[in-house]
């Protein structure tokens, strides 16, 4: 029954977000929106936890059916979580001696898809209902151990049952000015977090700035062109292979491309990139039990084909090298200082890459792209980089 609604969810978004971007009809609006939001986990059985503060960022696009509807699809990242009291026992058979009481914080990060359908009504303002979609990408849980006196341990938390959610999404939306609005808006999941009874329940503010106005006959007609090109955004990483569980971490890009027009709607790319990549994984030093975290410097040059498919969309595919500059440990509880790994590690990587892109302008794009490495990260092992990368690139 859970697997059919899932079905049924995933085809109902996928419906509604192919007639926003492909429907013929008047001019479609889109732009960016970024906000600030207060989450907690609810229960039927347990005592509801205390909000925590999160944020959010993402981009939009509404397309208007009419004078007074429109259909806006969202592709978010927020943070959600909850914070909750506990005790602790501190392994001893006098359990009073070394009783603690403490608060918790559980951290929910999700990459998050709503839609929804919006009424306008006076004065410029809007209410709007709709369903959501969103995909766990990262989890915490802040926990103290050891000793009473010992500092809190972030930790990957492994008691999520559930890494989907979905739900109801209401609101109401008013204009400042023709470009820019304020939103207030409750999201209330449905999916079971850790069981069948606990649910995320947010109440976030956010403000949204459209970018630009285009028609269809306009969008059809931007296509990529012979440019050089600047680019910069963030990553996800972690390794793979072998029989170690692996969490991801987050880090940042930055590079040059130049864009070769094959045909009017085929290219190829190089490009010169500076690249964060890395893992996160638990390991066990007596009692204590730390989180290392690996951060990989590395210069990376790929080559990539690109596609033109219309509606300013491109697809790509292609290769990459890369050159390992530094690597390095970081601890939470141990050291402060870096373990440097550097020499431990392949210089040399291969990889494949396949992605797409959103062109907003003539000279700005959004993009999507997965690194998968083909060679191990050490040498004679099995483990195996893979990346996930998003940002922008603006032509020069």
């Amino acid at each position: 029954m859970i697997k059919q609604k899932h079905i049924k969810f995933t085809i109902i978004m996928f419906t509604l977000f192919t007639m926003t971007i492909y429907s013929q009809l008047i001019a479609d609006e889109y732009g960016i929106i970024t906000g600030v939001n207060g989450s907690r986990l609810g229960s039927t059985e347990l005592v509801p936890g205390t909000a925590i503060i999160g944020g959010s960022i993402g981009i939009f696009r509404e397309h208007k059916l009419n004078d007074l509807l429109s259909i806006v699809g969202e592709v978010n990242y927020i943070q959600k979580g909850n914070e909750r009291d506990d005790n602790l026992f501190f392994g001893s058979s006098d359990e009073s001696t070394y009783h603690k009481h403490y608060s918790y914080t559980e951290r929910l990060n999700y990459l998050e898809i709503p839609i929804f359908l919006k009424l306008r009504i006076a004065n410029s303002n809007g209410i709007y209902a709709g369903y959501f979609y969103s995909k766990l990408i990262d989890s915490d849980k802040t926990v103290p151990y050891g000793t009473p006196n010992e500092s809190p341990n972030i930790s990957r938390y492994e008691s999520i049952k559930e890494s989907e959610d979905h739900g109801f999404v209401y609101g109401f939306m008013t204009n400042v000015d023709p470009t820019f609005s304020f939103d207030l808006r409750f999201i209330g999941g449905t999916n079971g977090i850790f069981d069948s009874k606990t649910n995320n329940q947010t109440l976030l503010f956010s403000a949204r700035k459209i970018i630009s106005t285009d028609s269809i006959a306009y969008l059809s007609t931007k296509k990529i062109s012979n440019n050089w090109s600047i680019k910069t955004g963030g990553t996800m990483s972690d390794i793979v292979g072998g029989t170690e569980i692996f969490d991801h971490v987050n880090g940042h890009h930055i590079g040059i491309g130049k864009n070769f027009m094959i045909t009017n709607s085929t290219s190829y790319t190089i490009e010169l990139n500076w690249i964060q990549k890395g893992f996160k994984k638990m390991d066990s030093y007596g009692d204590v039990i730390d989180t290392l975290i690996n951060i990989s410097n590395s210069i990376e040059i790929p080559l990539i084909l690109k596609q033109n498919i219309g509606l300013g969309f491109n697809i790509y595919a292609g290769g990459y090298y890369s050159k390992l500059i530094e690597s390095s440990y970081l601890t939470n509880t141990l050291s402060s200082d870096k373990i440097d790994i550097t020499e431990t590690l392949a210089k040399d990587n291969l990889g494949v890459i396949i992605g797409a892109s959103y062109m907003i302008t003539p000279d700005f794009e959004l993009e999507i792209r997965y690194n998968q490495g083909l060679t191990p990260i050490e040498k004679q092992s099995y483990y195996f980089n893979r990346t996930v990368s998003f940002g922008i690139n603006k032509a020069l």
